[in-house]
């Protein structure tokens, strides 16, 4: 007993993108969710939910781990100065805390100074914004243990504001602007017993020059065949052809021929 084979369909289709950056990598980094205080301040940018990271029993505080985690947090320095001693029911903690930049709400702590490679956050210290900017996660690198005593966090702190406004400075060019040279890649889809497949023929990259003479020329034929329909709507194209017929007919009994004169 012989199967009915499913028939092969090909396909062509063309895909215009407006950047060079190949599309099988499109999607390949983590997305970046942005923490701020209660009072608006942003104060914490990494690559997951805080609802997705560990939660410790004892306060309910949620832990990073900095050489799992990409993050950057923006509050102030730890202070070796001023610990903070709590009390519990099995012994005393003692916590170094950071505060909000803005209106100083306790929102970090550490339980060391230096070289603290795990943060822990405060229970309802951070809420997530909801006007997020769409950030890569190549912004942030994972923290990792460091032979160095002390770290410049305002300078960091620059850094990664500087490093937000050029990536929304880039995404509001990348939308507004045109300027950016067309990439076409010509496919080739096949299917075989229900499995398709998608072969990438050719890829044709056009000067902004040849694209913007293309999308003149295609403007025009589009008027004029717009402009035509519309003239023979109107009945100007047919009044106007009758008469070219008329005016040729007058010329050829005018001219004749030099046996019929005579």
């Amino acid at each position: 007993m012989s199967k009915d084979h499913k028939p092969r369909v090909r396909k062509r289709a063309t895909h215009i993108v407006t950047d060079s950056r190949p599309r099988h990598n499109y999607g390949s980094e983590k997305p970046l969710f942005v923490y701020s205080c209660i009072c608006g301040q942003m104060s914490l940018i990494i690559d997951c939910l805080v609802e997705k990271l560990p939660r410790r029993p004892r306060d309910d505080a949620r832990v990073i781990d900095g050489s799992k985690r990409a993050h950057k947090t923006t509050a102030t320095a730890v202070n070796p100065l001023t610990p903070i001693y709590i009390r519990w029911p099995n012994g005393i903690e003692k916590q170094f805390r950071r505060y909000c930049k803005s209106c100083g709400l306790p929102i970090f702590y550490r339980h060391s100074a230096e070289n603290s490679t795990t943060e822990f956050i405060i229970k309802n210290a951070l809420k997530l914004q909801d006007d997020q900017a769409a950030l890569s996660a190549s912004m942030l690198c994972p923290k990792r243990p460091t032979a160095a005593k002390h770290i410049d966090e305002s300078s960091a702190n620059a850094r990664l504001l500087e490093a937000l406004a050029a990536e929304a400075a880039a995404l509001q060019q990348s939308e507004a602007s045109n300027n950016a040279p067309l990439r076409r890649s010509v496919q080739q889809q096949e299917t075989t017993q229900g499995i398709d497949t998608a072969v990438t023929v050719s890829t044709i990259e056009d000067e902004e020059e040849e694209a913007e003479a293309k999308e003149i020329a295609d403007s025009y034929a589009a008027n004029a065949r717009v402009i035509e329909q519309e003239m023979i709507r109107r009945g100007i194209i047919k009044r106007r052809l009758v008469d070219e017929a008329n005016e040729e007919a007058q010329q050829r009994r005018i001219r004749g021929t030099l046996i019929e004169k005579q």
